[in-house]
């Protein structure tokens, strides 16, 4: 049985790439294209703008590259999250320009994967109360960017609060929030009452709570109908 262990990792070596005797099997090289052409796809639909900032030569490097890591998951769509890891490391480790351009557009692409593989939204048509508690949607994923990424563009750079989140129709949808809204979305964990988490990040802005508070009125029930924002029951 140890022999053809053996056998069967050099072979696995070979065709990912990542040493083994090729030699020894005939249609090593058939394998090794397959391999590569079936991660290239996954990986190209997943992260467009970021392989054409790379260039093509980069972009074919790194994705060999990767798949001689062995890569582990038990779900396809979620191997370009450990691409993305990847990738990440290797700029780091080679000091490469536009690197913080290149992390914005890499987490930025992944999370809209990630967005539309979650759950469906819980939607609400209620009125925002802000006694009650309310959490994130389980789509939903924020970060604040450096670049317009998600525009394809370095330029101009600033703070871009992001979210991203799932539409409930198939889609996902992206937007840039004010630092208040960005803070405040981040801060609905489903412990907290809407309304202290309100009273808090005014009294630090210095905003008055009860102008922040009609505006949040409106904007807030267009994240619950949304399902960005979920009631706790």
């Amino acid at each position: 049985m140890q022999p053809e262990r053996a056998i069967q990792a050099d072979f696995f070596d070979a065709v990912r790439g990542a040493g083994g005797n090729a030699d020894r099997f005939g249609n090593a090289e058939i394998y090794r294209k397959l391999i590569f052409y079936r991660f290239e796809e996954t990986l190209s639909a997943a992260y467009p703008l970021f392989k054409k900032e790379v260039g093509k030569r980069r972009w074919k490097r790194w994705v060999k590259g990767y798949i001689a890591q062995n890569p582990e998951t038990p779900f396809m769509w979620r191997m370009p999250e450990g691409f993305g890891k990847y990738v990440r490391k290797e700029m780091k480790k080679k000091g490469m320009k536009r690197r913080r351009y290149r992390r914005d557009l890499l987490w930025f692409e992944w999370n809209e994967v990630a967005a539309m593989m979650a759950p469906s939204p819980i939607k609400s048509a209620k009125r925002v109360d802000f006694s009650r508690v309310y959490r994130r949607g389980e789509s939903v994923r924020m970060r604040r960017l450096r670049h317009p990424a998600m525009l394809g563009k370095r330029e101009p750079k600033a703070v871009y609060p992001t979210l991203v989140h799932q539409t409930g129709d198939g889609g996902v949808a992206w937007r840039i929030l004010t630092p208040f809204l960005y803070e405040l979305i981040r801060a609905c964990d489903g412990k907290r009452p809407l309304g202290k988490i309100v009273c808090s990040l005014c009294r630090s802005g210095d905003i008055d709570e009860k102008s922040a508070r009609k505006v949040l009125q409106k904007g807030l029930r267009a994240f619950l109908k949304q399902g960005v924002l979920t009631p706790v029951h």
